[in-house]
Protein backbone atom coordinates (compact mmCIF):
# COMPACT_ATOMS: atom_id res chain seq x y z
CA UNK A 1 0.00 0.00 0.00
CA UNK A 2 3.03 2.31 0.24
CA UNK A 3 3.03 3.05 -3.48
CA UNK A 4 -0.72 3.65 -3.33
CA UNK A 5 -0.31 6.15 -0.51
CA UNK A 6 2.66 7.86 -2.16
CA UNK A 7 0.87 8.39 -5.48
CA UNK A 8 -2.42 9.44 -3.87
CA UNK A 9 -0.62 11.92 -1.61
CA UNK A 10 1.29 13.37 -4.54
CA UNK A 11 -1.92 13.73 -6.56
CA UNK A 12 -3.61 15.47 -3.62
CA UNK A 13 -0.68 17.89 -3.25
CA UNK A 14 -0.76 18.69 -6.97
CA UNK A 15 -4.53 19.31 -6.81
CA UNK A 16 -3.94 21.88 -4.05
CA UNK A 17 -1.13 23.54 -5.98
CA UNK A 18 1.42 22.51 -3.37
CA UNK A 19 5.01 21.57 -4.13
CA UNK A 20 5.69 17.98 -5.08
CA UNK A 21 8.89 15.92 -4.88
CA UNK A 22 11.32 15.93 -7.79
CA UNK A 23 10.87 12.19 -8.30
CA UNK A 24 8.58 9.31 -7.40
CA UNK A 25 9.74 5.74 -6.69
CA UNK A 26 7.11 3.00 -6.69
CA UNK A 27 8.00 -0.58 -5.82
CA UNK A 28 5.45 -3.26 -6.71
CA UNK A 29 2.67 -0.66 -6.86
CA UNK A 30 -0.82 -1.68 -5.69
CA UNK A 31 -2.64 1.22 -7.34
CA UNK A 32 -6.25 0.21 -7.77
CA UNK A 33 -8.43 -1.64 -5.35
CA UNK A 34 -10.99 -2.72 -7.92
CA UNK A 35 -8.64 -5.58 -8.86
CA UNK A 36 -9.44 -5.16 -12.55
CA UNK A 37 -6.52 -6.43 -14.57
CA UNK A 38 -5.54 -9.64 -16.30
CA UNK A 39 -2.46 -10.09 -14.13
CA UNK A 40 -4.70 -10.15 -11.05
CA UNK A 41 -6.17 -13.47 -12.11
CA UNK A 42 -3.48 -14.86 -14.44
CA UNK A 43 -0.80 -14.67 -11.75
CA UNK A 44 -2.92 -15.31 -8.67
CA UNK A 45 -1.24 -18.60 -7.84
CA UNK A 46 2.14 -16.85 -7.70
CA UNK A 47 1.09 -14.24 -5.14
CA UNK A 48 -1.20 -15.34 -2.31
CA UNK A 49 -1.51 -11.97 -0.53
CA UNK A 50 -3.95 -10.28 -2.92
CA UNK A 51 -7.27 -11.94 -3.61
CA UNK A 52 -7.77 -11.34 -7.35
CA UNK A 53 -11.51 -11.88 -7.13
CA UNK A 54 -12.28 -9.49 -4.34
CA UNK A 55 -11.12 -7.70 -1.27
CA UNK A 56 -8.27 -8.90 0.88
CA UNK A 57 -7.94 -7.81 4.50
CA UNK A 58 -5.42 -5.08 3.70
CA UNK A 59 -7.63 -3.50 1.05
CA UNK A 60 -10.75 -3.82 3.19
CA UNK A 61 -9.05 -2.19 6.17
CA UNK A 62 -7.57 0.56 4.00
CA UNK A 63 -10.87 1.32 2.24
CA UNK A 64 -13.32 1.17 5.11
CA UNK A 65 -16.58 2.35 3.53
CA UNK A 66 -14.89 4.14 0.61
CA UNK A 67 -15.54 3.23 -3.01
CA UNK A 68 -12.59 1.19 -4.37
CA UNK A 69 -12.88 3.10 -7.69
CA UNK A 70 -12.40 6.50 -5.97
CA UNK A 71 -9.05 7.91 -7.17
CA UNK A 72 -8.12 8.77 -3.59
CA UNK A 73 -8.22 5.03 -2.82
CA UNK A 74 -7.12 3.85 -6.25
CA UNK A 75 -4.76 6.54 -7.56
CA UNK A 76 -4.34 4.73 -10.87
CA UNK A 77 -7.70 6.34 -11.70
CA UNK A 78 -6.48 9.82 -10.69
CA UNK A 79 -4.69 12.48 -12.73
CA UNK A 80 -1.12 11.75 -13.78
CA UNK A 81 -0.41 14.91 -15.75
CA UNK A 82 2.63 16.71 -14.42
CA UNK A 83 3.88 13.92 -12.18
CA UNK A 84 7.59 14.07 -11.49
CA UNK A 85 9.89 11.52 -13.12
CA UNK A 86 8.65 8.19 -11.80
CA UNK A 87 10.67 5.01 -11.26
CA UNK A 88 8.35 2.01 -11.33
CA UNK A 89 9.83 -1.35 -10.33
CA UNK A 90 7.81 -4.55 -10.60
CA UNK A 91 8.48 -8.28 -10.57
CA UNK A 92 7.50 -10.07 -13.77
CA UNK A 93 5.44 -12.63 -11.86
CA UNK A 94 3.46 -10.20 -9.73
CA UNK A 95 -0.31 -10.02 -9.57
CA UNK A 96 0.15 -6.24 -9.57
CA UNK A 97 2.00 -6.20 -12.89
CA UNK A 98 -0.92 -4.57 -14.70
CA UNK A 99 -1.08 -1.77 -12.12
CA UNK A 100 2.53 -0.92 -12.91
CA UNK A 101 2.17 -1.06 -16.69
CA UNK A 102 -1.09 0.90 -16.68
CA UNK A 103 0.52 3.68 -14.64
CA UNK A 104 3.57 3.73 -16.93
CA UNK A 105 1.31 3.96 -19.98
CA UNK A 106 -0.81 6.73 -18.43
CA UNK A 107 2.25 8.79 -17.51
CA UNK A 108 3.87 8.46 -20.93
CA UNK A 109 0.55 9.23 -22.66
CA UNK A 110 0.68 12.66 -20.99
CA UNK A 111 4.31 13.18 -22.10
CA UNK A 112 5.53 12.43 -18.60
CA UNK A 113 8.65 10.44 -17.81
CA UNK A 114 8.33 6.95 -16.36
CA UNK A 115 11.34 4.70 -15.93
CA UNK A 116 9.93 1.18 -15.91
CA UNK A 117 11.94 -1.75 -14.59
CA UNK A 118 10.57 -5.27 -14.85
CA UNK A 119 12.56 -7.75 -12.78
CA UNK A 120 12.33 -11.31 -14.11
CA UNK A 121 10.87 -13.85 -11.70
CA UNK A 122 10.76 -11.48 -8.73
CA UNK A 123 8.16 -11.60 -5.97
CA UNK A 124 6.22 -8.69 -4.49
CA UNK A 125 8.50 -6.03 -2.95
CA UNK A 126 11.57 -8.24 -3.41
CA UNK A 127 13.79 -5.21 -2.73
CA UNK A 128 12.76 -5.39 0.91
CA UNK A 129 14.20 -8.91 1.08
CA UNK A 130 17.81 -7.93 0.38
CA UNK A 131 18.81 -10.03 3.37
CA UNK A 132 17.30 -13.13 1.76
CA UNK A 133 17.63 -12.79 -2.04
CA UNK A 134 20.58 -11.44 -4.00
CA UNK A 135 18.29 -9.51 -6.36
CA UNK A 136 17.01 -7.46 -3.42
CA UNK A 137 20.50 -6.11 -2.80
Amino acid sequence: MWANLALAALQARKAKGAAVPAALWLISPYLHLTHAGTSNTARAALYPFIDPTGMNDTARTYLGDADPADPRASPLFGPVEGLPTSLIQIGSDEVLFDDATRLRDAITATDGRAVFQEWAGMIHVWLLFAHAVDEGA
